[in-house]
């Protein structure tokens, strides 16, 4: 008899583990690691803030280059579209605000660069005006997972190339000797959002274009940084 009540009162026991464990599963995947990934990435897109602030003040581009913030522009505007298709709070929230940060960032960089990368960045954001147009109408052709599988695909290039555009700079820091011309806070908020969001990609939404350029991005961040201490 004892027996058969030491026996319940195991699987009792086990339940409850397993509840606690699944609960705190579920806290961790649905609460905590959300949140980390949306303060982080909250925090890389404002990392910027210091340097656009110092071309404000010196009225000069410091010698920096406009791509990490083009591509900024361009990236969390395509994350806010699919954060819509996929219904993600946490990607459509933290990418509307990285949109108008780098809105503002280019906008202040733009003023005060010389004519010629002006010139680029017309052709440039002439270019990406017109790939929205064209994404846009895309959009309404062919089924919502054909959409999701395309936007996403262009969403994840654009990832790898905002995390791999300060890279673009390499060539003056081995000349130069001198990692002036690159954004250490931007390399490091780089390095740990995309680590997070590797883990909420795998782990939480299982989304290949979640997982996959993040985790691209934490190697290109990763490179960025070494270059601080060679």
């Amino acid at each position: 008899m004892s027996s058969k009540k030491d026996q319940l009162k195991h699987r009792i026991r086990l339940t409850q583990k397993l509840m606690e464990n699944y609960e705190m599963g579920f806290i961790i995947n649905n609460v905590l690691l959300p949140i980390t990934c949306a303060i982080l990435t909250a925090v890389l897109f404002a990392s910027p803030w210091k340097k656009v602030s110092q071309i404000q003040a010196e009225q000069s581009t410091l010698g920096l280059s406009p791509y990490p913030y083009f591509t900024m522009v361009v990236n969390t505007s395509l994350w806010t579209i699919y954060g819509l298709l996929v219904s993600s709070l946490t990607i459509l929230s933290v990418n509307v605000f990285g949109l108008f940060c780098g809105l503002y960032y280019s906008r202040v960089f733009y003023i005060f660069c010389p004519q010629q990368e002006k010139n680029v960045l017309n052709y440039l954001y002439a270019s990406a005006l017109v790939m929205f147009t064209g994404i846009i109408l895309y959009m309404f052709v062919g089924s919502e997972e054909d959409v999701r599988f395309r936007l996403g695909l262009l969403g994840s290039t654009f990832v790898i190339l905002m995390f791999g555009s300060p890279l673009l700079a390499m060539k003056t820091v081995i000349e130069t000797q001198s990692t002036e011309s690159m954004d250490f806070r931007l390399s490091l908020c780089g390095t740990i959002c995309s680590f997070a969001w590797t883990l909420f990609g795998w782990f939480v939404l299982d989304d290949v274009f979640v997982w996959f350029p993040n985790g691209v991005g934490l190697l290109l961040s990763l490179s960025q940084l070494s270059l601080f201490f060679i």
